[in-house]
């Protein structure tokens, strides 16, 4: 393990995790099992939920989320504090996303981790679990908008499941689409290209396109999207933000979310939708729908996937992290 966190001593137990730490972790580990465990112990409510709780909303989507899942079978609990802030990259080049995340097992804390490379990998998890049950294992074009962590994070679980032959990255300037092209040489088989002539150019062609920008208002449209295309929208989670224009949504043969509860509270994309007539909430899937009954997308559909983040995605993450934690742990007693 990259930064020693286990030795005796070094940190005291339970441990402290950092970003590297957790990057450090997971970065080999298929989440997807864990992901799916916790989909089917929600069907049958042995994972509660608590509502997520928003402070200090901003103009921008700036938000302090608190988080929290329980396994009530396993007595095992989830509590997240996660700050939100689109400008701090370039205003003190720390991440967007920073806060703490803690794991309890039978009252027992087990870790606390830092929040930021925890949750782009679960999110990017969740979506990569999305895209297994939707999109046709002949797919071979990604195109993501954005160029931070949370769009490479995407970039490398997507790309473990599907034979890319060409992933396309866009981002507002193309500086840091040029610099996350440059980054992902050698780590992923498929071309990476920086894509600087516009949306439609960039999904023209693509069989997945995934949106993980800090856009405030919509810039993906209808006429970008071409039918056989899985679309992902997942930068924003809350519901002042959002990255897809409502017609889109509106010709979707299909809308999935994590759970449409949370959506309904959160999913700025099709909060919007529905106000302006696009989407009928009725007809919205849960992931937890498609994983009990299929939906993979058909060449003459757009499938939308909308993500707002949830704490039993969380809880999937931790269980993973505490069992890796332990197992190393007895080794080295």
């Amino acid at each position: 393990m990259k930064q020693g966190y286990l030795q005796k001593g070094s940190r005291g137990w339970p441990p402290f995790l950092t970003d590297a730490d957790v990057e450090s972790l997971l970065e080999r580990v298929d989440l997807r099992p864990a992901l799916k465990l916790a989909i089917q112990q929600l069907s049958v409510q042995a994972i509660e939920v608590a509502p997520r709780i928003g402070l200090g909303r901003g103009p921008e989507g700036q938000v302090t989320h608190i988080m929290a899942a329980r396994d009530v079978v396993n007595s095992q609990s989830v509590t997240k504090v996660i700050d939100y802030d689109p400008s701090r990259p370039a205003r003190l080049r720390k991440p967007s996303v920073s806060g703490v995340v803690t794991y309890l097992s039978d009252g027992q804390v087990l870790f606390m981790a830092s929040a930021s490379a925890f949750t782009n990998i679960r999110t990017a998890s969740t979506t990569a679990l999305a895209v297994d049950l939707l999109v046709r294992p002949d797919a071979s074009v990604l195109t993501v908008f954005g160029a931070g962590p949370l769009a490479r994070e995407h970039i490398l679980r997507i790309a473990a499941l599907r034979h890319l032959t060409e992933i396309r990255v866009v981002s507002r300037s193309g500086v840091t689409a040029d610099q996350l092209a440059s980054e992902l040489v050698g780590r992923v088989v498929a071309q990476v290209v920086p894509v600087k002539s516009g949306a439609n150019a960039a999904c023209n062609g693509a069989d997945v396109v995934v949106t993980a920008t800090s856009a405030t208002t919509p810039f993906l449209s209808r006429a970008d999207i071409r039918p056989g295309t899985l679309v992902a929208a997942v930068g924003s989670g809350t519901p002042e933000r959002s990255e897809l224009e409502g017609p889109l949504i509106g010709n979707a043969a299909i809308v999935i979310v994590e759970t449409v509860d949370a959506a309904r509270r959160e999913a700025g994309d099709l909060i919007g939708a529905a106000e302006n007539g696009n989407l009928d909430w009725r007809t919205v899937l849960s992931l937890g729908d498609i994983l009990a009954h299929g939906g993979q997308t058909q060449d003459n559909q757009i499938v939308v996937y909308k993500s707002v983040g949830a704490a039993w995605e969380d809880l999937a993450c931790a269980r993973v992290i505490a069992a890796t934690l332990e197992a190393t742990r007895s080794v080295m007693e």
